[in-house]
């Protein structure tokens, strides 16, 4: 079972419409979809804004529901380098968080440079960064090229940020696009993979690009076109796949 989690409820709701045989169920506070997309058995749920409901949401259904793969769903902002414009898709190659540390006076300290992981496991200390399934996100890039050339978008694999705070200025998109190297900038992504770390899950990410992370001005956004176009790629490397090839 392939376990699709999104931050709020449009950005699967494209994908909720496509299963067949779906049926609903609940888990403690959380409403369940499943069914299947192509050969695929698919839950989707909904973990709300923010790595606090993110982190929740995800480790209450992985031990429940034991998947064998968790992809995240969204739309996400670009930084200015990243090449990315409104539109566009990303796969996660990592998540890192970018503001889990220490503000000293002589600027941030992150978590390893503190010495404190965010989480050992099988002799392995985890601080700000932790992977997606490299295999699996190799197998979806080669899918998503082809859709992107369809739908004359691009995509781009890259490291993705997680924060607390968006980036709301130019100043600020400057510093953390410096500081991490991040292509595509988030709320959630990195509280899922460090659960699916924790529970050793494939995990995997994509978004569609709403906005660029710059002075923040609404009316430069796509939120809707962004939530459809992850969920049509979704949908398209999905049903191009066989179970067996997303054995990690």
């Amino acid at each position: 079972m392939i376990l699709i989690l999104s931050a709020v409820a449009h950005e699967n709701a494209h994908l909720a419409a496509q299963l067949n045989q779906p049926q609903r169920s609940c888990y403690g506070p959380m409403e369940l979809r499943s069914g299947q997309l192509g050969e695929h058995h698919i839950t989707l749920a909904t973990t709300g804004i923010g790595k606090a409901n993110a982190a929740g949401i995800s480790a209450m259904l992985l031990l429940h529901l034991r998947p064998a793969l968790v992809v995240v769903c969204g739309c996400g902002g670009a930084y200015p380098s990243s090449g990315l414009s409104l539109g566009d898709l990303a796969l996660a190659s990592e998540e890192l968080y970018a503001d889990e540390g220490a503000i000293t006076p002589n600027g941030f300290m992150c978590m390893s440079e503190m010495g404190l992981p965010l989480l050992e496991r099988d002799g392995t200390r985890y601080f700000n960064s932790f992977p997606t399934d490299q295999h699996l996100t190799d197998l979806a890039a080669a899918s998503l090229n082809v859709f992107a050339a369809k739908t004359e978008c691009s995509l781009s694999v890259g490291r993705f940020i997680t924060v607390s705070t968006c980036s709301g200025t130019d100043t600020r998109a400057s510093t953390v696009e410096t500081a991490t190297g991040g292509i595509c900038e988030n709320m959630e992504g990195a509280a899922v993979a460090q659960m699916c770390r924790m529970f050793d899950t494939g995990f995997i990410e994509m978004r569609a690009i709403s906005n660029m992370v710059e002075t923040r001005n609404l009316s430069r956004w796509d939120l809707p076109g962004a939530m459809q176009r992850a969920q049509e790629a979704l949908l398209y490397w999905l049903q191009r796949c066989a179970p067996a090839t997303l054995r990690s």
